[in-house]
């Protein structure tokens, strides 16, 4: 192992990236008495495959993984992390941005990080005048991201497990960790680097995010999960799905609605338990007709919380998205459930919102008296895209769509996003006149 030598791997299949990464490499100061080799990868079957060509391939101690579209700035980078190394043999990697902490969804991005990027703005100082020094600081961190790692020792690269281009970056800083290695991420006055990455694509990002799950178990501990699954849900039409965060009592009256109003359409109801510190998930642990999913930490991203319900509970119905505010009213399910299937190009059906205080429905019992004494219209209005809740989707569209995008994190980004490609698919969204939630708080 040549201890001063540096070698840049980079897995590439667009030459005029990596031309533009090996430009900023070729401008970085190099220290005196050290060498620099540069690697390209092509073709590589994976990330972790890639990188693991790469690190058998030299002999350098020092080794810097990044991606193609991944371009320095800061001349003086070399020097710094050679610096970094030398200051705590105990420390084996250095990322430009991480998680102190994994964020309980077990995507980093969704919680706290460190660190810095270049982005379009006013830097505070010149790149000619920055220069980072020992004493500007380092955060310990869980996890980095992959677009650049550097590293002063040798770990493989877990391509058995980590076979495409997601969650290596994860696994690799869990892997220095295990070997009693630090994770750090220099405080940086001035980012040191820019990563053009364009649109991204996070297609199996989640099943990769589930394999670090159960290989790395040590890393989630604290992140309590409790299920109930309940094995009659196939003969369904309709699931209800509820999200909810310290909202007890609403829930509960939610549900006692919804078993005197559930007419004609059978149902399977499922709460989502975001993070509740009101006793709601022992309250659901003696219900014997609700499934549910308990999480002790709150999922900051709505798209994984989708996500994640629809896949853990093997989700085949039609989804009524409905929050605990919101109260089911006589008629509501079967009205939707048969607007929702007259047309197979009809892939939602949002209910009327009545808010209780109207002068017409200034309480629970007058919105009762108020729906049963109103004569039925049929009426529906176009909406071109979903309400945030009160809204039963067909399971036929979310599964041609492919889920929710878990790039956007609010509920409403969330479900507009996913508007806007179900319409690209042809799909249609009607309001019920006749379909009434009535909102108390």
């Amino acid at each position: 192992m040549d201890d001063k030598k540096i070698c840049f791997i980079i897995c590439s299949n667009n030459q005029l990236y990596l031309d533009e990464c090996l430009f900023y490499i070729s401008q970085l100061e190099i220290p005196e008495g050290y060498s620099v080799d540069v690697m390209s990868i092509a073709e590589a079957k994976s990330m972790t495959s890639g990188y693991n060509e790469g690190m058998k391939a030299t002999d350098a101690k020092y080794k810097v993984y990044i991606h193609q579209d991944v371009f320095i700035l800061y001349k003086g980078f070399l020097k710094a992390v050679i610096d970094i190394f030398k200051s705590d043999s105990k420390i084996g990697m250095i990322g430009m941005v991480g998680a102190p902490k994994m964020s309980a969804s077990g995507v980093m991005w969704f919680g706290m990080r460190e660190g810095s990027l270049y982005m379009l703005r006013h830097c505070q100082e010149s790149y000619q005048e920055y220069e980072y020094r020992l004493e500007d600081g380092l955060h310990d961190v869980e996890a980095v991201d992959g677009l650049m790692i550097i590293t002063s020792v040798d770990l493989p690269w877990r391509e058995d497990i980590f076979d495409g281009w997601d969650y290596y970056d994860v696994s690799q800083s869990f892997e220095f960790l295990r070997k009693g290695y630090r994770v750090v991420v220099p405080e940086q006055r001035n980012p040191w680097c820019l990563h053009e990455d364009g649109i991204l694509n996070f297609s199996d990002y989640d099943s990769y995010v589930r394999k670090g799950r159960e290989e790395y178990p040590e890393f989630f501990q604290g992140i309590k999960t409790l299920y109930k699954r309940n094995e009659w849900r196939q003969e369904c039409q309709v699931t209800v799905l509820l999200v909810v965060q310290n909202q007890s009592e609403l829930l509960r009256q939610q549900l006692r609605m919804m078993e005197l109003l559930r007419g004609n359409i059978r149902t399977r109801i499922i709460v989502v338990d975001n993070g509740s510190e009101d006793g709601l998930c022992d309250w659901l642990q003696s219900q014997q007709k609700v499934e549910y999913i308990c999480w002790e930490l709150a999922r900051e991203n709505y798209a994984v919380v989708l996500n994640t319900a629809i896949r853990e509970f093997e989700i085949e119905q039609d989804i009524l998205l409905v929050s605990p505010i919101e109260l089911l009213l006589p008629g509501c399910l079967d009205i939707m459930y048969g607007a929702l299937h007259c047309s197979e190009e009809v892939g939602a059906i949002a209910a009327n919102l009545l808010h209780l205080g109207m002068e017409e429905v200034p309480d629970l019992q007058s919105a009762l008296t108020y729906v049963q004494g109103k004569e039925r219209t049929a009426n529906v209005k176009g909406i071109g895209k979903l309400p945030v809740t009160g809204v039963m989707i067909k399971n036929q569209m979310v599964q041609q769509i492919g889920g929710f995008d878990e790039t956007h994190s609010a509920l409403p980004g969330v479900l507009e996003d996913f508007s806007v490609r179900a319409s690209r698919e042809g799909f249609v969204f009607y309001e019920m006149e006749d379909a009434y939630i009535c909102q108390v708080r």
